[in-house]
């Protein structure tokens, strides 16, 4: 629109422009007008070219009960995926490393045997002393996947914002979060970020007594003693 390849946008409704109510009437309002752009919404009735359609407080109040539904869908999603977490059910969009999701049930995890003797060894080398670097280092040697290899092997699409190689390689960071993940010794800890509403996308650290941690969700790789240790 702004480099001129475009004069006209054709939409359904008036929720497909968009349902941020602020931002949608920017658009109608100023943008549109300042590059001569027609606007189109179809089954609201409404066309730029035709005044006899703009009614301005109907389209006001159209964008603001679009703003209003998305507005009270966020609280029903949050409210759904708290009741999930608090019956133990996994909600994150990828499996932890060592887990699958359950082709039958996508909440819950189930081991994922290719890598069950990796997580055995990450943690019994760090019992025997070995710092997180060494054992990164050692993964690295005999050639064994990192998480994000091991997720693209299995076909899942999965892209890290900051990976700096083609390949990525295991590190100390990655293995320090495997230490200390319960999902290991079969505990779920979720909702453990969140945002103060619906139109900020920056997630927050909540504090910990705020998780929702669940134990015996899903079968343990490692037990609770040597987990512990």
């Amino acid at each position: 629109i702004t480099s001129g390849k475009v004069n006209c946008v054709i939409v359904k409704d008036l929720s497909r422009l968009g349902r941020e109510y602020i931002d949608t009437g920017r658009y109608l309002l100023s943008i549109f007008p300042a590059h001569n752009t027609r606007f189109i919404a179809i089954n609201d009735g409404v066309d730029t070219n035709d005044t006899s359609t703009m009614d301005f407080i109907r389209l006001h109040f159209k964008n603001l009960i679009n703003d209003m539904y998305c507005g009270d869908t966020s609280l029903k999603v949050r409210s759904i995926l708290q009741m999930k977490c608090k019956n133990g059910e996994y909600v994150s969009a990828f499996a932890p490393y060592g887990y699958i999701k359950n082709p039958e049930n996508k909440n819950q995890l189930i081991v994922d045997e290719t890598v069950r003797s990796v997580i055995i060894d990450i943690f019994n080398w760090k019992l025997n002393g070995m710092s997180a670097l060494r054992i990164a280092e050692k993964l690295n040697s005999l050639g064994i996947a990192s998480p994000m290899e091991h997720k693209r092997e299995l076909g899942i699409k999965y892209n890290y914002c900051f990976r700096k190689n083609t390949t990525a390689k295991w590190d100390a960071k990655s293995i320090t979060r495997i230490l200390q993940n319960k999902v290991y010794i079969g505990t779920l800890e979720q909702s453990k970020t969140t945002t103060p509403n619906y139109k900020i996308k920056v997630r927050s650290e909540k504090p910990k007594d705020e998780w929702i941690t669940v134990e015996n969700c899903h079968e343990a790789i490692i037990e609770k003693d040597l987990f512990e240790q």
